[in-house]
């Protein structure tokens, strides 16, 4: 299987950088990711490093993948098939009218040690960063979100799922970062638990496929995710993506492609710590199934 290691990185889904390797469809690669602020954390956090450092290179990228016959308008899907953290991760959070760093140990088992509690929690990890190569305004960093995916922080990107990704330039050009071992919706307090990880990844090229943005497929139920200014225009190109879905995928009819969405659907935020912020709408499949026959995702 071939392994990509966490040195072979970038900072810009962006056309015009050399991929780290070229894969057929259907590959599966182990990938090793950095830890959001290239396992420098405690420097940041104890004033060693300017601000300008955190700004020009957090959530570093491994990659860029290439895949062979990646045309604009395909699409790459991504399966997810593990993810498995390192040894330790590290946080962030308000305390007594400051911020504290926290050290988060994950044990053998995958549980996380809570260090002011001393107690064991389950870990939930999940892929920050991922995304495909943007032409649109020059590119973007990986801390930024974007109809190609990039920092969504979506919770729903994790092991067992599989994230559907437009293509925008030859190549597709497909990174990965910013693994959390833990992370609420929302992203509050702007961290989860920042950790290295290893992700075990299948990659597969769709043909022609018509996507707008991001498309996570779990086993129990489909996400549309996108991303703005504000929550409510997120959440609303998100459910408008999923009528969209609905209507083009299953076959559905506007209006019951609407009552789905509006009767069965639900909206969940992402991250709001970020310039833009991303919204996700979820569908369980088992109501798809009620509207249509069709398995598709």
């Amino acid at each position: 299987m071939m392994i990509l290691k966490r040195n072979q990185v970038y900072n810009q889904f962006k056309p015009g950088i050399s991929p780290a390797v070229t894969v057929k469809s259907g590959e599966r690669l182990l990938i090793e990711t950095q830890d959001a602020l290239f396992g420098r954390s405690k420097d940041v956090c104890a004033g060693l490093l300017d601000r300008g450092y955190v700004a020009a290179h957090a959530n570093p990228i491994t990659g860029p993948i290439a895949v062979e016959g990646a045309e604009p308008g395909d699409a790459l899907a991504v399966e997810i098939n593990g993810i498995k953290l390192e040894n330790a991760g590290f946080l962030s959070v308000p305390n007594r009218g400051g911020y504290e760093y926290v050290e988060i140990k994950v044990d053998p088992e995958g549980m996380l040690l809570l260090p002011s509690i001393g107690k064991r929690f389950p870990s939930m990890p999940m892929i920050g960063v991922i995304g495909t190569a943007n032409p649109s305004d020059g590119g973007f960093f990986g801390t930024d979100c974007g109809d190609h995916g990039g920092n969504m922080d979506n919770n729903a990107i994790c092991a067992g799922a599989a994230v559907y990704l437009p293509v925008f330039c030859d190549g597709g050009m497909l990174g990965f970062g910013d693994v959390h071992a833990a992370m609420c919706d929302g992203e509050l307090f702007g961290q989860g638990v920042e950790i290295e990880a290893e992700l075990d990844v299948t990659i597969t090229l769709h043909k022609s496929m018509k996507l707008k943005r991001p498309l996570i497929a779990s086993r129990e139920c489909i996400f549309t995710a996108a991303q703005a200014e504000h929550l409510q225009l997120a959440g609303e190109t998100a459910a408008d993506d999923m009528r969209y879905i609905l209507e083009y995928y299953y076959g559905l009819v506007p209006i019951n492609a609407a009552l789905a969405v509006a009767l069965y659907g639900h909206m969940r935020v992402c991250q709001v710590c970020n310039q833009l912020k991303t919204m996700r709408v979820e569908l369980s499949r088992d109501i798809i199934s009620l509207f249509s026959d069709k398995i598709v995702f």
